[in-house]
């Protein structure tokens, strides 16, 4: 029987993050989008491992696992789930592994190294889980024997760290789908919940965003992922007080682009600065609230701490429950701090 695992999946890049997982582990793999395609390959060539994401096309799962037992009962049939406690498929004799994979939930092969001895081997030299450690103390820990190395959080995907002679040099982060740099990428990996990391050697960034100490840098990014959720949890609560907005946007007057907020934001944060700063000029001073109507919309912008503007626009006949909602959020704000 050969040392390989065969790869069933109809999400393209679900079925390249399964395999990449598995190759990582050790595995020599062929991956498939077919199920017939994978039932056929099987039957002409055993392989030990049979892994299979949940989202198929054209097959069911329970279809394909009946049919692997069927076909080689010694294979070993492995499901990715996204909820791998789910009693769907305790019944059947298969191991259910969580989607993403974690790596140190993989099966290795036989003839390999176990996965420590395989991650020392290349090019990792310590791997964990931020549920049991957190990343705050690995960044610590380099930090304080002033070494470089390159973090990387579930192989990359999520975000990475470099640090340069226990210095914070750079860091990404993917978890909105965007990649965001800095002290703000930073802030988001911080919060990660259990996510698998890696150390790997120092790799040079594109640019360093950040180069401060570490416990600088924590600090600071900290403030900011306390500052994200903060504004976040405020525009859940304008878009619940007032049905009709539109768009809103939160950000640094100063700073070319929004930091987030919902519908059109970057179109809503230019028009707004440029209002603000029409008006600054017009008076004199500089605006702290201000609400517009036009023919077609309401629009409000306030103050929300730390230099930062929140700006919302809506239907005019919402626009006293626009009014309603800036007024309370701006207070609430002043109440935490």
């Amino acid at each position: 029987m050969t040392e390989s695992a065969i790869v069933l999946g109809s999400v393209q890049k679900r079925l390249d993050l399964i395999d990449s997982a598995l190759k990582e582990a050790g595995w020599a793999t062929r991956t498939f989008d077919d199920a017939r395609a994978a039932l056929k390959r099987l039957q002409t060539q055993k392989h030990i491992l049979f892994c299979c994401d949940t989202q198929l096309r054209g097959a069911s799962v329970t279809g394909v696992i009946a049919l692997v037992k069927k076909l080689s009962a010694e294979t070993r049939f492995y499901l990715f789930s996204d909820d791998p406690d789910s009693e769907k498929y305790q019944q059947y004799d298969i191991q259910q592994l969580s989607f993403p994979p974690v790596l140190s939930h993989l099966p290795v092969p036989s003839n390999r190294k176990t996965l420590t001895e395989l991650l020392k081997q290349t090019e990792s030299s310590l791997t964990g889980n931020t549920s049991s450690v957190a990343l705050f103390d690995v960044l610590d820990m380099l930090a304080m024997g002033q070494q470089s190395a390159l973090v990387e959080l579930e192989f990359g995907r999520k975000g990475m760290i470099h640090l340069n002679k226990g210095r914070l040099e750079h860091a990404t982060s993917f978890g909105s789908g965007v990649a965001v740099q800095g002290l703000k990428a930073l802030g988001q990996l911080i919060t990660l919940e259990n996510t698998e990391f890696r150390i790997l050697p120092y790799k040079a960034p594109p640019r360093a965003t950040i180069n401060l100490p570490v416990s600088t840098a924590m600090t600071e990014a900290s403030r900011l992922a306390d500052e994200e959720l903060r504004y976040h949890k405020i525009i859940q609560f304008i878009q619940k007080e007032c049905p009709g907005v539109q768009a809103i946007a939160v950000g640094y007057p100063m700073s070319s682009s929004a930091s987030q907020g919902i519908g059109d934001i970057q179109g809503l944060f230019t028009s707004i600065k440029a209002l603000l700063a029409v008006t600054k000029d017009a008076v004199n001073a500089k605006p702290v609230n201000l609400f517009l109507s036009t023919e077609k919309l309401i629009y409000g912008v306030i103050s929300v701490g730390e230099g930062s503007i929140l700006a919302a626009s809506a239907r005019l006949s919402s626009q006293d429950a626009l009014y309603r909602a800036l007024r309370k959020a701006q207070m609430s704000l002043m109440q935490v701090g």
